[in-house]
This record gives structure tokens, sequence and C-alpha cells, in this order.
């Protein structure tokens, strides 16, 4: 268990590791690529670990040296191999793995953690099996499932946006390897769409064009494949947007270089989303510096393009002197743990009056106590980030299951002292 205390005024100038996002998209394309591709600043989380475990079990060689991976790429062509990949508590791995394994299966199972194996993928699984995919299902709509196909054939396949874009991303960086063309249709609102669109610019980098007509639609064309390149992973948003939130809290300033600031990752706005609650938002070059306000705003925001940001929202909205209004974030409910529900039910031990719908989440104006909590994450990274924050506010804060945050930051702790704050443990 961790313990925070902070009594200090917050100016800080951070370093963040690269991006689990473009680190989970950059791994496949070089491992599908054709030569040998270098990818820096890779992140070193549990998350990444696993991917690069699972590539090294479909027979790509991964070499790693610090924060660099250096990637010999198999232009498509696996071995077909007999063996079990586990995602441990990876939710993109599990979806981009399925469709990466479609070009190795002889007898590949996937599975994971128990939280996993109730993370729906059936949808996934459909589409890929009207590209000539053969997938067996071991629980139904949910992990494990068994790749027995080393070929996709292509063609026409569509897929409900409303899950996860995830499932999207995983069609997009395995299509080039079909035998046909593969056109892809999505039903109904896609949710995240911009990680769809950073899943389109990393393909597009690595060499490979996809042709959009519409919003909706994607035609990939046979025979293309992606060219090895020498790639440098930028700062991680989702990272940074922890400290971002830390500023806006405590009314303090925070600089992060080596930022995209031209990125499609919907969590680059929420810079934005703090700016409206009253901060001041500073951007030279791909440094951006947040100072926060004594009187944070309310807001009624759609986080539906932003959703790893919300846990970090919520944490800052517990001091707004106004009420806050988060929309559109169901698909939070089958992340890591319900989210939604996660939040809800932390965030009212500080008796702050918050409650929730189905996809929407609001905080009460100066609804919360200053007394000391213990905090459960519900062994999500995220929230016990989140909840972490609200220790450089309230004395004596403990957040349990802290090793959590490995999955994708095991510096957090690090990083929190490193702006001044007391962490210790209990």
């Amino acid at each position: 268990m961790k313990q925070i205390k902070f009594d200090g005024n917050l100016n800080a100038d951070l370093k963040i590791p690269g991006s689990k996002y473009i680190a989970n998209r950059a791994l496949p394309l070089a491992a599908m690529a054709e030569g040998t591709s270098i990818i820096r600043n890779i992140p070193l989380n549990n998350d990444i670990m696993r991917a690069i475990e699972a590539y090294r079990s479909l027979g790509v060689k991964i070499d790693l040296d610090v924060n660099q991976a250096t990637v010999e790429g198999n232009a498509g062509n696996f071995p077909q191999l007999n063996t079990e990949i586990d995602c441990g508590e990876s939710g993109t791995l599990m979806r981009f793995i399925s469709g990466v394994a479609c070009l190795a299966g002889d007898n590949i199972r996937i599975t994971g953690s128990p939280r996993i194996q109730e993370r729906p993928v059936g949808e996934l699984v459909d589409s890929l099996g009207r590209l000539g995919a053969r997938i067996d299902r071991e629980n139904g709509e949910c992990p494990p499932i068994v790749i027995k196909s080393s070929s996709l054939k292509g063609g026409k396949t569509e897929i409900d946006g409303s899950k996860s874009s995830q499932f999207i991303s995983a069609l997009l960086l395995v299509a080039p390897y079909a035998s046909k063309d593969v056109e892809i249709e999505i039903l109904g609102k896609s949710v995240s769409s911009s990680y769809i669109d950073l899943t389109c610019e990393i393909i597009d980098e690595f060499g490979v064009k996809i042709e959009q007509n519409g919003p909706k639609n994607y035609l990939i064309k046979s025979g293309q494949s992606y060219q090895a390149r020498d790639f440098t992973i930028p700062t991680d948003w989702s990272t940074a947007n922890f400290f971002f939130a830390a500023a806006a809290l405590t009314g303090g300033k925070v600089s992060i270089d080596k930022l995209d600031l031209h990125t499609s990752q919907g969590e680059s706005s929420f810079i934005d989303v703090l700016e409206k609650m009253g901060c001041k938002v500073d951007k030279k070059g791909g440094e951006v510096t947040l100072e926060g306000t004594p009187r944070l705003k309310g807001i009624n925001v759609d986080m539906a393009a932003i959703p790893d940001a919300v846990p970090a929202l919520a944490a800052v909205s517990v001091f707004c002197q106004e009420d806050v209004r988060i929309r559109n974030i169901s698909h939070l409910r089958y992340k890591e743990c319900d989210r939604i529900k996660a939040l809800e039910e932390e965030l009212s031990k500080l008796e702050s009056n918050i409650s929730s719908s189905e996809d929407e989440l609001i905080i009460r104006r100066n609804g919360w106590k200053k007394k000391p909590v213990i905090f459960d994450p519900h062994n999500d990274h995220r929230i016990a980030m989140s909840l972490a924050l609200l220790g450089l506010r309230i004395p004596n804060i403990k957040i349990d299951n802290p090793d959590c945050v490995n999955k994708s930051f095991p510096g957090f702790w690090d990083k929190l002292r490193e702006i001044g704050a007391q962490v210790s443990d209990v």
C-alpha cells in the first residue's frame, strides 16, 4: 500500500516514457515488415513486455536493449505454430495478436488474466472469420480463443464500431497480408475513432496505403508489405495527462517535452479540456506547459474520443466549484475494470456527490471531505494513478495494490516523488 502526502508548490519539468499506444502498433508492424526495424524510446511496462514475448512466440526475433527494440521482420511469412500466448492484462494485445496470429496459426491458443477472459472479443473473431480465418471459441464472446488458420483469404467484412476501436485496428494491421483485397465496413457509431486514425497513420509510416471511402469504410489492397524502418516513439500523452491533471488540481505548473502535437491520438486533447476548466496551456515546439488555477470551472464534456483520460478528469473534477458531467463513456465499462463503477465507488469514499448512468459520470461541485481514505484501484492502473493524484490535495491518501500501475507506467510512484510528493510504503 502506498501513502501520498504533498505540502509543496508544484513546478516541474518532466520526462515521460514513450507511448504505449504507439508501441503496441509499431511492434506488430515491425514483426510483419520486410527487413529489420529499430523501435526507439519503447516504454518498458508490463503490457509492452507481454507484447514483445507474444511476437517472439510467433517466431519473430526481437532484441531489447534498454529502451530500444530491434525487430527482424518476416514479411508476413510466419511459421505454422502450435503454442499458447498469455496476454496477461493487456486487452490491446489480446485484440491485435488475434489478428496477426491468423497468419501463423496451426493451433495457437490465446488467453490472458481472469479479467481478460471477461472482455469481449467475439465481434473480432466473427469479422476475421469472414476474411477466411478459422478460430475456435472456448468461452463464448470472450477469450480464450484458438487460431487454426495460417492465412487470410480477404474479401469484405464488417464490424460493430460501438464496442472497441481495437477490433478495427486489429483488422487493419493484418489486412495487407490477405490473399485478396480487404474491405472493412464499420457498423454503428465508432467509439474512440481517433485510435483508428492513429493506427492508419502508423501503418502509413511503415509503407502500406489504406484507402478510406467515408468514415466507415476502409479498403486495403492485397500485395502490399510493411517496410522496415527506424522508428522513434514519442512521449506518451496518456501518461503525461496524469501530471497535467496534477498541475490542474494543485494550481501548480508542469512542463513535458517531446509530445507529438499533431497526433491523431485523442488523449492529446485532454489539455484542451483542462484549459476549458480554467487552466493555462502553452505549447512550444513539442513542449507543453500547463498551469493550474485556484478556481476550477465545471464542464459538460463528451469524452468518447479521450477515454483513458476520464479517471484523471474525475480526480480533477472533485475540486471544481461547479458540476462536471462526463458523457459518452459507456465503453469504459469494458476496460481493466468497470471504470465508471470504480470511480463512483472510490470517489464516494470522500463523501463526494457523484452519480452515474450507463454512459456518463456526474460529479457535483464542492462535494468532498478532507479525510484519510484507503482507495481500492480495482486492479486498474489508470484508476490507481488517478486516485493517487487526490493525495496532492488531501492528506494521508492511501492506495491499495499500488503495483497495478506497472501495466502501463512502472515509474509512476518515482515520478510522483520527483514532483515533490512524499510517497511511502505503509
